[in-house]
């Protein structure tokens, strides 16, 4: 989850990445800046046939809330376990140099 605070160029591509781990702690980054972290328990296995990557099919008021991603995923990478900070920060680095997606050089990108 982006929130709507976070501000990124619209139209430009960016290098995102999730991290939820054993600690139940879920971050989001984008271009190597964390923008979103939030506790998120782990809950019961759920039904894989409900699992979109770019849609939401979350109900809100009764109603299926249906937003999708307007844009290109050039690539998706998923783990069967939870990335350190160190390991996620060097995929970051990778995938932006692959891309050509700049990072931000601060020292914000090593928390």
């Amino acid at each position: 989850m982006v929130p709507a605070s976070a501000s990124f160029s619209v139209g430009a591509s960016h290098v995102l990445s999730v991290r939820h781990g054993q600690d139940q702690l879920a971050s989001t980054r984008v271009d190597g800046v964390q923008v979103h972290e939030r506790s998120m328990p782990l809950t019961a296995p759920v039904d894989r046939s409900w699992n979109f990557i770019g849609k939401n099919h979350y109900f809100s008021d009764g109603k299926p809330a249906c937003a999708g991603f307007q844009g290109h995923i050039a690539e998706i990478l998923l783990y069967s376990r939870s990335l350190d900070v160190a390991e996620q920060a060097g995929l970051e680095s990778y995938l932006g140099e692959k891309w050509s997606v700049p990072l931000c050089p601060c020292d914000e990108q090593a928390d």
